[in-house]
Parts: structure tokens; sequence; C-alpha cells
């Protein structure tokens, strides 16, 4: 017998394969030229913006709120980052995001341990170990100037490891609810 797959599980998927989808895009953008990755960057916040709409929407039943107003800030610097070409700054959003989202996964790890909030051990590990190379790419990106050249690249693969994280975490959660 199926199961009918909840909005939050549904929209978890969905997030998880946008995610995927943008790190492939990523990945491949040194053969796109700065114009294309300018389009995919800039589409990755309108997308992300439109997801925070859509979470205002499934969550809160309305669009004047934090999401929304967060969205609408992401929808308009995709379309600003888009329309400017300013795919040349890929390099420092690639640094920082790396060094700050690592840092956030690395914190929400020892959260989980120290509030014992979570006993899915290997859920945690990963969440870990991704944190730690987030962060450790991250650094090496702002520390060595030679490695910048692969900042699209590494920026794609984190993206494509996180959305892979974020769907087996969320097929795994809902087959422990069953």
């Amino acid at each position: 017998m199926a199961t009918k797959m909840k909005n939050n599980q549904i929209i978890t998927i969905l997030e998880a394969a946008l995610i995927i989808v943008i790190g492939v895009l990523f990945c491949c953008s040194k053969a796109m030229g700065e114009a294309a990755l300018s389009w995919v960057i800039g589409v990755s916040f309108m997308l992300g913006g439109v997801g925070l709409w859509a979470l205002g929407l499934v969550e809160k039943r309305a669009l004047f709120n934090a999401e929304g107003l967060l969205g609408s800030l992401l929808f308009a610097f995709g379309l600003s980052f888009g329309l400017a070409r300013l795919a040349s700054v890929l390099f420092y959003i690639a640094v920082w995001l790396l060094i700050i989202a690592g840092s956030v996964v690395l914190l929400d790890v020892i959260l989980r341990i120290a509030l014992r909030k979570d006993r899915n051990v290997l859920g945690i590990v990963i969440e870990a170990i991704i944190g730690a190379v987030s962060l450790t790419l991250g650094l090496c990106l702002y520390l060595i100037p030679e490695f910048g050249q692969f900042a699209a690249i590494i920026l794609g693969v984190m993206f494509i490891l996180y959305g892979v994280f974020m769907f087996v975490n969320e097929v795994v959660l809902a087959s422990k609810r069953k």
C-alpha cells in the first residue's frame, strides 16, 4: 500500500533535486563562459527565492512574512546577478558560502550531539564530514590563491553532496516513520 507523501517531504525532495541540478551546472561552468555562468548563478538565487516563497505559503499560508521578504531579496539578487554578468564575484561567494555553511553545519552537529536531539549517528557523522569538508575547502580557497580557479567546481560538488544528503536523509527518515 503506497503512503501519501506530506508537503514537507515533497518540498525537501524537490529542494534536494534543485540543489543537485545547481551543483551540476556549477561543475559545468568552466565550459559555459562568464555570461552563461552569471545566469546559472542568477537563476539559482531566483529559484531559492521561489523556494522561500513556497515555504512561506506552505507553512504560514501567506507571502507577507520573513520567508516572503527573504525570497524577494534572493529573487532580486539573482535577477541582478544575471543581468549584470557578475560571475567574476563567484570566487568570493564560493569562499564565504563554503566557510559559513561549513561552520553552520558543524555547529548543527555540535548542537544535535549536545542536546541529544538525534540518535541518527550515521546522519550526524555524514553531516559532520560535509561541514568539515565545506569549511576546509572554503579556507583553502581563501588562503591559497591558486585554488581559486576551481571555485565553481568545488562549489558545484558541495551542492551535489548536500543535495544527495538531503534526499537520502529524507528518504531514510520517511522509511523510519512508517
